[in-house]
């Protein structure tokens, strides 16, 4: 073969095979942008993990910092529109087979919706004029139906004699569990398996049962009984898990929280109703949901969110709307400790020890999450909102809660600190505030307020 025709033929090999290589390069580029800009977000046994809580530092001084999860300056309601609104139209693409096909119906629904996204959204007349939507609820309140759709497991053992068993039944095995590396599940005696929370923090003990006794007056039955114990590592009731207490650097003396093992629970996921442009439960977004577990699950979640708000809660939802910054699919992992029975689809709000003492010191920092969830409410449990306005009127919400805890046992021997009077203050306004929510929303709603006669202003 001459030279020439040498030199030309290697350049055509060298041309293909190089167009071939610059083809694959970009076919993983693709690739590569295509799961950057839309993983899919499916859950696994350890997703909890990478999307933790907060971050919390807890001393035994019982200070907290949540270390650079400042929420940015300047964010406005708009953009937080816009970045929901992309993670639902990532869901769309994540179950969608043909990636052209899926870039088309993002590019149609951004362009089609946003007047959403500027807050511009103008409600079909036949639902604004809507008075009440059939069985689920009423005016602004859920109905009897809807209540009736909750079911709830069946409870072996009360508060108060959580807290007598505790004392009183000897220990006969202890096991890692329950979240934090000092926590440990018992088995006692009568085979009744209890979580034991140790914490170095008194103020997260606090937090913890003083929460549980404000769901109860409230008659919030979504979390698991609760009391306040002591650790007697020289008493014979620990004499089969002393080796166990050791090594978990059990310190005699020591208070801890005990609470009812709840069995068969899996994390729950944000409800569709939550996942919409609008973000919000209001009575018109119940049009449409057929399902009594649906439902089911919007009556706790109501509850769950005035609950959260007077508490302060920082650890469940706030939790997941200060991550959302820099994790915008968030929203499609399961909410922090929000747990549901495999049996029943009740709801558990677990691991409340923020509550009150630790949030309320960061309220100026993160409390405008709690304004947006509450904002976002405009259907209620009417025995909720009737509690709640009892308590205004009574003006004892703190003295309700702390008999509660002492006439139920739920404190050991009345030594922990009450509530300091800043925060019993701090209480009394987020009271205020749900309660002028239920009247924006009755405002709001008009038709459906002149439907709804039980609750009285």
């Amino acid at each position: 073969m001459r030279p020439s025709l040498l030199r030309r033929h290697f350049c055509r090999v060298a041309a293909s095979c190089l167009a071939r290589f610059l083809l694959i390069m970009g076919i993983l580029a693709a690739c590569f942008m295509v799961n950057t800009v839309y993983p899919f977000h499916g859950y696994s046994p350890t997703s909890r993990g990478k999307y933790s809580a907060i971050n919390l530092e807890k001393s035994s001084k019982g200070e907290s910092s949540l270390g650079s999860t400042k929420p940015q300056a300047g964010v406005t309601n708009g953009t937080l529109s816009f970045s929901k609104r992309l993670r639902e139209l990532n869901v769309l693409v994540n179950h969608s087979h043909q990636m052209n096909a899926s870039l088309i119906r993002v590019t149609h629904v951004s362009t089609s919706e946003q007047s959403v996204v500027l807050g511009q959204e103008k409600l079909p007349d036949v639902i604004q004029d809507s008075v009440f939507v059939p069985g689920y609820i009423h005016g602004i309140f859920w109905s009897n139906k809807a209540e009736a759709s909750i079911q709830r497991d069946f409870r072996e053992i009360s508060a108060t004699e959580l807290a007598k068993m505790t004392r009183e039944t000897s220990v006969i095995r202890m096991v890692p569990g329950c979240g934090h590396s000092q926590n440990r599940l018992l088995t006692f005696q009568n085979g009744c398996q209890v979580c034991c929370r140790y914490r170095n923090s008194l103020d997260l003990i606090q937090g913890e049962i003083y929460a549980y006794s404000l769901s109860q007056i409230l008659h919030i039955q979504n979390l698991p009984p609760t009391t306040v114990g002591v650790i007697n590592a020289t008493g014979s009731r620990w004499d089969a898990v002393r080796t166990n207490m050791t090594g978990a650097n059990w310190l005699d003396g020591h208070r801890v929280i005990f609470s009812q093992w709840i069995p068969n629970l899996v994390p729950a996921f944000l409800p569709k109703v939550f996942q919409k442009l609008d973000n919000r439960l209001h009575p018109p977004d119940i049009i449409g949901l057929g399902s009594a577990s649906e439902i089911s699950q919007l009556v706790q979640w109501s509850d769950m969110i005035v609950l959260d708000y007077l508490t302060g809660n920082m650890d469940r939802m706030v939790n997941m709307l200060v991550n959302q910054r820099w994790n915008s699919f968030i929203m499609d992992s399961p909410v922090h400790n929000l747990e549901q029975s495999m049996v029943t689809g009740q709801l558990y709000f677990l691991d409340n020890e923020l509550s009150f003492i630790h949030s309320y010191r960061l309220l100026d920092r993160y409390g405008h999450f709690h304004a947006e969830m509450l904002r976002s409410l405009c259907v209620f449990r009417l025995s909720t909102v009737d509690n709640l306005k009892r308590l205004q009127s009574e003006g004892n919400i703190w003295e309700r809660m702390w008999d509660f805890a002492v006439t139920s046992d739920l404190l050991e021997s009345k030594q922990l600190p009450r509530l300091s009077r800043k925060n019993i203050d701090i209480l009394k306004s987020r009271l205020s505030d749900v309660l002028n929510q239920v009247k924006s929303c009755q405002k709001m709603y008009p038709h459906e307020h002149r439907h709804s006669t039980k609750f009285r202003e």
